[in-house]
């Protein structure tokens, strides 16, 4: 049930991204800022924006690394069965979260990234 599950909140999840993108784009054209929440007026509700979507984050970034996790655990073969698996098995599941987090520092204008994969995407 795991595969069917984890299927049914990627879609889910990837429909509410794509909606509330399509919604802020037509609401904001071409002066869409690259964060959403800059082009908001100043008072409470870009903080509660901006919470409501650390939030979406801390619940959406498992359902998208569980995969790539076990598909790269497959990969490297780290199996149950093998010697030391646990400590393989925690070590590259922490690599991943540090690489997330060193890569989200690096890239101090985020929506340059997504324009340049967009861009490609659809050239495809």
């Amino acid at each position: 049930h795991f595969a069917r599950t984890t299927d049914v909140s990627m879609v889910i999840v990837t429909v509410l991204n794509l909606s509330f993108a399509v919604i802020c784009y037509m609401l904001l054209g071409y002066c869409t800022q690259g964060s959403v929440t800059a082009n908001l007026p100043s008072g409470w509700l870009p903080d509660v924006v901006e919470v409501l979507l650390c939030i979406d984050l801390l619940f959406t970034y498992t359902i998208f690394m569980i995969p790539l996790s076990e598909m790269l655990e497959r990969l490297l073969k780290i199996t149950p069965d093998r010697k030391l698996w646990r400590l393989k098995y925690m070590s590259l599941r922490s690599v991943l979260v540090v690489f997330t987090i060193c890569f989200a520092l690096a890239v101090p204008e985020f929506n340059y990234i997504t324009n340049l994969v967009g861009g490609v995407a659809n050239n495809m």
